[in-house]
C-alpha cells in the first residue's frame, strides 16, 4: 500500500496529514465516522453509509461542508490511488477548527483505505465467546443512533472483553434491554425465527442490520424487532453478530453459557452465505 489518505481537499502522504491542534474532533471528539469494505474494487453499500453520516451531522448539528458525491469521489481517489481491491475503508468528518466559527466553515474530512483480503472461509466456522458489558446505553443519550467519533465508552469495554478472550462486549439499556456489542449489531434466532433488538435501543443506525433483514426476505425467513432481555438471549437457539467490517460472525459462548451446542447455527449459515454472494455480486 502506497499510504494514501484523502485529507480535507487532496490526496496526501498519510506521514504529511498536518491536523489543526485546534480541530474539535482532537479536542472534544466532535465527529463522525463510517467504516466499510470494498470488495473486486466495488464499495459495499458506500450510498448507506454517507447518507448516515450527513443525515447524523445534519441531525446533530455538525457542520461537514462535504456533499455526498464529494465524498463518494474521495473514496473512489483513494483505493485507486493506493491499487487496492479488497480493502478495509474509514471515513471520518469533524466538525474542524473550534477557531473557525464561521457557519460555511469546512469541516475536516479523512478517508483511508488499507487492504482487506477476502476472509477464509474457516474464519467463519469458528463461534466466537462474548461477554456482557458492565456498563448501559442511556436512551437519552444525544448521541445515540449515530456513529460518533467519541467511542471511548465502547473501547474501554471491548478491551475489558478481550481480556477475558472474548471477541465482543454486549451491551443493554438502562431498562436492561438489549442493544447490541460495542462494535457490532447481534441478531437471535429460535424457533426458526430471526430477531433483533428494536431500533429505539439499537446504538446506531445500522447499515449491516438492514441488508440482513433484505436477506433474512429473501430466503423466507420469518423476522421480529422486539425488546430483548437476557434471558431471551441465553436461551437463543442461535446467536450471531454483524457488521460491515467483520460481516457476519456466530456466536457460540455468552460468557460460561454455551449456545446450543457452540457451533453455527443453520440459520447463520444461510444468511452468511448469501452475504458473501450479495457482497461479490454486487
Amino acid at each position: 500500500m502506497n499510504d494514501l489518505v484523502y485529507f480535507n481537499n487532496a490526496l496526501q502522504s498519510a506521514e504529511k496529514v498536518s491536523l489543526s491542534v485546534y480541530d474539535a474532533g482532537f479536542l472534544q471528539g466532535v465527529g463522525l465516522f463510517e467504516t466499510m469494505r470494498s470488495y473486486n474494487g466495488r464499495v459495499f453499500r458506500l450510498d448507506d453509509h454517507i447518507d448516515r453520516m450527513l443525515t447524523s451531522a445534519e441531525k446533530l448539528g455538525l457542520r461537514t461542508g462535504y456533499e455526498k458525491n464529494y465524498i463518494k469521489e474521495a473514496v473512489a481517489q483513494v483505493l485507486q490511488a493506493n491499487e487496492l481491491s479488497d480493502a478495509l475503508i474509514r471515513i471520518t468528518c469533524t466538525s474542524g477548527s473550534t477557531r473557525n466559527l464561521e457557519e460555511n466553515a469546512q469541516g475536516t474530512l479523512l478517508v483511508t483505505a488499507e487492504n482487506m483480503s477476502a476472509d477464509p472461509k474457516a474464519s467463519y466456522e469458528l463461534a466466537v465467546m462474548v461477554v456482557v458489558s458492565p456498563y448501559k446505553f442511556n436512551l437519552t443519550d444525544p448521541l445515540l443512533g449515530h456513529q460518533s467519533t467519541s467511542n471511548f465508552a465502547r473501547l474501554v469495554a471491548l478491551q475489558q472483553a478481550q481480556q477475558h478472550k472474548a471477541s465482543e462486549s454486549l451491551w443493554f439499556t438502562h431498562n436492561n434491554r438489549l442493544a447490541a456489542g460495542c462494535m457490532s449489531d447481534i441478531f437471535l434466532v429460535e424457533q426458526g425465527i430471526l430477531y433483533s433488538p428494536n431500533l429505539e435501543n439499537a446504538s446506531v443506525a445500522p447499515v449491516t442490520r438492514k441488508v440482513v433483514l433484505e436477506l433474512a426476505e429473501e430466503l423466507g425467513i420469518e423476522h421480529k424487532s422486539t425488546e430483548i432481555v437476557i434471558k431471551d438471549l441465553l436461551s437463543a437457539a442461535e446467536v450471531f453478530l454483524a457488521n460491515s467490517v467483520m460481516e457476519l460472525i456466530p456466536v457460540g459462548q455468552i460468557e460460561k453459557h454455551i449456545v446450543s451446542d457452540g457451533r453455527p447455527g443453520m440459520i447463520y449459515r444461510q444468511l452468511h452465505e448469501q452475504y458473501r454472494k450479495t457482497t461479490q455480486n454486487q
